[in-house]
């Protein structure tokens, strides 16, 4: 049996690079391709995808508000936010951190999605900062720390920053020593 995937992303070329790359593996069948939020759920509602993989950025919406619909209306729908690299749904990115610590080739992360600098912003979004300090203290632009709390943000789907915060917390994060 293939697994089932629909890709939804505004950027054409790299919509069918990828839908292309998928087609190239076995058990992978794609179902279907968007370009707009507009578009997904008509294609999931028909569709019964077992995956959708979403660009965080669409023309008419956000990438998470997609995310969250799927998760409300079609919950076993494994659901993927891009937003310039690879992302996983955190449950699948939890097991596969699990896989390699049984291993023996990494150390557990409460949030194993996120690169060590996305774990450095969420740090110090749990410790209060806001952009213009987190730039000060990591010797970033603001631009630059915003794109990472944003990305941090749908990685950890959380709706707002204040979300974030009581995520990150309740995983040992923003402890002043």
């Amino acid at each position: 049996m293939s697994i089932r995937v629909i890709v939804v992303d505004d950027h054409p070329i790299f919509r069918l690079g990828l839908a292309t790359s998928l087609r190239e593996m076995d058990g992978i069948d794609i179902i279907g391709e968007a370009s707009t939020a507009g578009e997904v759920a008509e294609l999931v509602s028909g569709n019964e995808p077992d995956i959708v993989l979403l660009d965080l950025h669409l023309p008419d919406g956000s990438g998470l508000d997609v995310n969250r619909w799927i998760a409300r209306d079609h919950p076993n729908v494994i659901r993927s936010v891009m937003a310039g690299d690879v992302v996983l749904d955190p449950g699948v990115a939890r097991a596969i951190a699990d896989l390699a610590q049984l291993r023996g080739e990494v150390k557990a992360s409460p949030f194993p999605q996120l690169s060590r600098r996305e774990l450095d912003i969420l740090e110090l979004v749990a410790r209060g900062l806001d952009n213009p300090a987190i730039a000060r203290e990591l010797v970033l632009t603001s631009k630059t720390v915003r794109n990472h709390v944003s990305n941090v943000l749908a990685k950890i789907n959380a709706g707002d920053r204040s979300q974030a915060i009581v995520l990150a917390r309740r995983s040992g994060f923003g402890q002043t020593h």
